[in-house]
Formats: structure tokens, sequence, C-alpha cells
């Protein structure tokens, strides 16, 4: 019988293949975008490999907390993707791109993963670093006008709605996503206590729009001017105070 910790190493380990599963396509879409994308997602590997050889023992962030942080550090990443581009041409940042991510796979696959890490947003466990570098994969592949993959969607839209369900905890209100992602959230205002099955207030939307409310692309009167948005129960309408999710770079 396999035991939690190997359940939990095996979790890990999918999440990881499937952060590095993303890098062929985002290498292959910041190529055909210029300097600047190269340079972001070079920046995304060598942050990989920072953190797999920073093992910590500090008591993590959780992942709301360490995506906020993140979010809140725009001028640090400015600096470092400007720093990787410098006068490089874009012949030279693409060698350097196809270098980093071979190397960002190979740590990835490698079976031992430390379960918590140091960086420069601080400690994190590595499912949620993981998690939140595959977000930032997303926000990429946003700019270079491409997707992820069906699994690297997955993680992205999970992600976002645990850090959603993580700042509005409670059981009034649920999100649902279908097929990757569903969360239960509190009402901004009084709102019912619900504890078994579907709360009584529902908003439920495709991937994409899920994604545009998450980041800021699109509004939540948009949405539902749209028929984008299926909404039942009088607290539903609260989520529009609390989007966006993430910060768009």
């Amino acid at each position: 019988m396999t035991s939690m910790a190997e359940r939990t190493q095996l979790s890990v380990q999918r999440m990881a293949q499937t952060l590095a599963d993303q890098f062929p396509i985002l290498l292959q879409a910041a190529a055909g975008t210029g300097r600047r994308a190269l340079a972001e997602f070079i920046a995304l590997c060598e942050e990989v490999l920072s953190c797999v050889d920073s093992p910590t023992r500090t008591t993590p962030d959780s992942l709301a907390q360490f995506i906020g942080a993140r979010d809140a550090d725009v001028m640090n990443h400015d600096e470092t993707t400007r720093a990787i581009m410098g006068t490089e041409s874009l012949g030279t940042l693409r060698r350097q791109a196809d270098n980093a991510s071979s190397q960002a796979a190979v740590a990835l696959a490698r079976p031992n993963l430390p379960p918590a890490v140091s960086t420069s947003n601080g400690p994190v466990h590595l499912p949620d670093l993981l998690r939140s570098l595959t977000v930032e994969a997303a926000l990429l592949a946003d700019h270079c006008g491409t997707t992820l993959d069906r699994a690297g969607t997955a993680q992205c839209l999970r992600a976002v709605a645990s850090v959603l369900g993580e700042r509005f905890p409670g059981h009034t209100i649920e999100v649902r996503v279908p097929p990757f992602a569903a969360v239960q959230l509190g009402s901004l205002t009084a709102g019912p206590v619900h504890h078994r099955g579907t709360p009584p207030n529902v908003v439920e939307t495709d991937t994409a729009t899920f994604w545009a409310l998450a980041i800021g692309t699109l509004s939540w009167t948009q949405a539902r001017e749209a028929h984008r948005l299926r909404v039942s129960g009088v607290h539903a309408p609260d989520v529009a105070q609390m989007l966006p999710i993430v910060r768009r770079r």
C-alpha cells in the first residue's frame, strides 16, 4: 500500500512535470514574440533552478500570501527581466532560453524535491511554488498569444481558485469552473452558513472567462452583459468585489 508520504511525493512530481511540460509551448511562443518575452521565460526557468536548490525549514507562507507577495514585487520582476534582456540579440536570448528550459526541466524531474523552498519572496511549500509558477507561465502565455496545455490550464486555474478561497473563506457561495475547479467562498455581506452540499449561491463560468476575470482583463459587468456567467442566489454577485485575483504583468 502506498504511504501518505509516497502519495504526496507522487503528487508533487506530477505538478512539477506539468510545469515542465509548458516550457516547449512557452519557448516557441516567446521566441516569436520578442526579446522581453524570452527574458521573462528565462527568468521563470532560472527561478525554478534557484528554488529547487534552496530547501528551507522556515515556516512557509500560504499560496495566497506567496502570490500576493509576488504581485507586490513587480518592480523587482521588471528589473530581473531587463537585466536578462540587456542588449542581447534575439538569437542569443533564444539560445539562453533553450539552455535554461532544458536545465529547469531536468531539475523538476528530480525524484526527491524538497518539501519547502526559500525564494526571493519568502519561504513556500514546493507545491505552492509550482502552482504559482504555473500561473506565471499562463500570464506569459497570454502575453505571447498562446495558452498552456490542458494539464497546465487545470493546474493554473485550480491555483487561482485556491487563492480566492483562502482570501474569502466560507461556505455561502460556490464558484464553479468546469471541468477544472470549484471553490466555496464566504459572502462579503451577511449570508447563510452552509454546511453540506451545494451552497444556495452559485457562480459558474468557462475557463477562459474565469481566467480573464482573475487577471482583470474582463470585468464582472462585461462578463454578465456577454452572458458568460451563470449566477444564482442573492449573494453570488459578491464575487465581483473579490476580483481580480492575480496581477497581470
